[in-house]
């Protein structure tokens, strides 16, 4: 930080481990390095593990008011997507921190709960997808529909589609500027881990759709799909195989 100081949030990898405090594969944790590819994945995942940063105190208490007290879950989200509006941001490749996931976690018990959280949530999501994708390309509407999947929503066939389209929509526009190869990796990497976790999440309700979001997962990093089949699918993979 004393060598980068147009830097105002810094964050690190984390380890992923159960309530056993057993290491658990999770690409999701996985967060991008880059600035540029930062912002990208603000767009669609947390890009940052909390435990992990560190901040400009005089940034984010002196300028922008420190954590909005008003939200009763996601202050860190809101506060990351005020902070990478105006100020540099970056993560470490090296993992620092340990992450327990739990039944008893804030974000397991907390996430988006009340139709008001729900809502706040969603207009984090969308001003921060607004800063790399414009709404021709992924409309408004189509924000409720991804946070919908953290809260536990009961998809159609056809919103689950149309989920899967707006993450599609936002790789293609991603793709048609050629950038860092750095970048490049990371975001396709968010997107794969994305993919994934659609697959799991439908892979009851809708079989083929899910299916049609491992082939997505594939297509955009094969390396985390081949690390995840267990974990996500067990016996059952092979169902969902994009045959």
């Amino acid at each position: 930080m004393d060598l980068h100081p147009t830097v105002a949030l810094l964050g690190t990898q984390a380890q992923v481990i159960d309530a056993d405090g057993v290491p658990i594969a999770y690409p999701e944790h996985r967060k991008a390095t880059q600035a540029e590819s930062i912002l990208w994945q603000m767009a669609v995942d947390s890009a940052f593990v909390h435990t992990s940063v560190i901040f400009r105190r005089d940034v984010v208490l002196g300028r922008l008011g420190g954590y909005d007290e008003t939200y009763t879950n996601g202050q860190d989200a809101d506060l990351w997507s005020r902070l990478a509006g105006k100020y540099g941001v970056r993560n470490l490749p090296d993992t620092l921190v340990r992450s327990r996931v739990h039944a008893g976690s804030i974000s397991v018990r907390k996430r988006f709960v009340t139709p008001d959280a729900i809502r706040r949530g969603e207009s984090i999501y969308l001003r921060t997808l607004r800063r790399v994708v414009p709404s021709e390309i992924v409309p408004d509407d189509w924000v409720p529909l991804y946070v919908g999947v953290y809260v536990g929503r009961i998809f159609s066939a056809v919103e689950t589609d149309t989920l899967f389209q707006g993450l599609r929509s936002i790789g293609r526009y991603f793709s048609s500027v050629e950038r860092n190869p750095v970048v490049t990796n990371e975001f396709r990497c968010v997107l794969s881990a994305k993919f994934m976790l659609l697959a799991a999440h439908f892979r009851s309700s809708h079989p083929l759709l899910a299916a049609r979001a491992f082939s997505n997962a594939v297509h955009y990093e094969r390396g985390i799909v081949s690390s995840q089949l267990r974990r996500h699918f067990g016996r059952g993979r092979r169902r969902l195989s994009p045959a």
